[in-house]
């Protein structure tokens, strides 16, 4: 009875020891940190965007699953997926020089090439 009963209390204080834990979380303006000298709530972690610009044809591609996207393949070899891409300006094949940076906290289900987020696009006839 008394295992059973130091067990029970050896439980208790670890779930209490756990629950009493402050995890470091940089992206919350609201977590101080904790007191292990883990930083202060204020920091967030930036990486440096890398920027992308060239010029490359536009490219209606269709999956097998019957849907299609717009790719830009680069001149330097380079597939492009943008993310922000609207169709109403340009058409398939297509010259175009654009400039943007790319996304690497996304993901995309066509795995057709690099994921930017354009931020100038225009024809390059």
């Amino acid at each position: 009875m008394k295992r059973i009963a130091n067990l029970v209390l050896a439980l208790g204080l670890l779930s209490f020891g756990v629950a009493s834990c402050d995890i470091f979380d940089p992206y919350d303006p609201g977590n101080p940190g904790g007191g292990n000298g883990g930083g202060g709530g204020d920091t967030i972690i930036v990486q440096p965007e890398e920027k992308v610009e060239g010029t490359g044809t536009l490219r209606l591609i269709m999956t097998d699953e019957g849907y299609a996207f717009y790719g830009i393949e680069g001149d330097n070899g380079t597939k492009y997926e943008p993310v922000n891409f609207y169709t109403d300006q340009f058409g398939p094949d297509e010259r175009v020089r654009f400039k943007g940076v790319v996304v690497d906290d996304w993901q995309s289900m066509n795995n057709y090439g690099t994921l930017i987020e354009l931020h100038e696009i225009e024809s390059a006839r």
